[in-house]
C-alpha cells in the first residue's frame, strides 16, 4: 500500500490532512472474509431456498458478485496498491509511506532523498499516516531522535 504524502516547506504538521481515515487501515482477515461471505447478504436465504439446479447456481454467482462489490466498496484496503478513497497528507520533511503487509515492512521516504524502513503491522502504518505530525513520529519511532 502506498500512501502519498505531499512534502515541502510549509506543509508540516499535516496541514493538508483530509480524507476518510478508514482508508488508511487494512481489513483484518476476518473482516475481509466476512465481506466476501455470501451467507451474510440479505438475499442469501431467498436464493438458498431455490431447488438445486442451474438457477440456484446462477443465484450463487450473483451473490458472489454482490459480496465482491461490497468488499471493494469498503474504505479499508486489502491488497490494493493505493488507498480506496482519497487521503491527503502533508509533511515538510517526510514523503510517501509504503506498507507491505506480507513482509510487515513500513518504508518511509525522507526529504533528504533517503528512505528508512521499520517492521510493523497495518495499525503501525496507519498510525504513521494519521499522526498529528508524521515527521515527529518518524523521528521518534524510526530514527530514535
Amino acid at each position: 500500500m502506498k500512501f502519498k504524502v505531499n512534502t515541502g516547506a510549509g506543509l508540516g504538521d499535516n496541514v493538508m490532512k483530509a480524507g476518510n481515515r478508514d482508508a488508511t487501515r487494512r481489513q483484518t482477515e476476518f473482516e475481509h472474509n466476512q465481506l466476501l461471505d455470501i451467507t451474510t447478504l440479505p438475499a442469501y436465504k431467498f436464493y438458498e431456498a431455490l431447488p438445486e439446479g442451474p438457477q440456484k447456481e446462477l443465484a450463487r454467482q450473483q451473490l458472489m458478485q454482490q459480496a465482491i462489490k461490497r468488499e471493494q466498496e469498503e474504505a479499508k484496503y486489502w491488497d490494493d496498491e493505493t488507498p480506496r478513497e482519497p487521503i491527503f497528507q502533508s509533511s515538510s520533511w517526510v514523503g510517501d509511506i509504503d506498507y507491505d503487509p506480507y513482509a510487515n515492512l513500513i518504508t518511509v521516504a525522507l526529504g533528504n532523498g533517503t528512505t528508512r524502513a521499520t517492521y510493523g503491522n497495518e495499525k503501525n502504518a496507519a498510525d504513521y499516516v494519521n499522526a498529528p505530525s508524521i515527521g515527529k513520529k518518524v523521528n521518534k519511532d524510526i530514527l530514535g531522535r
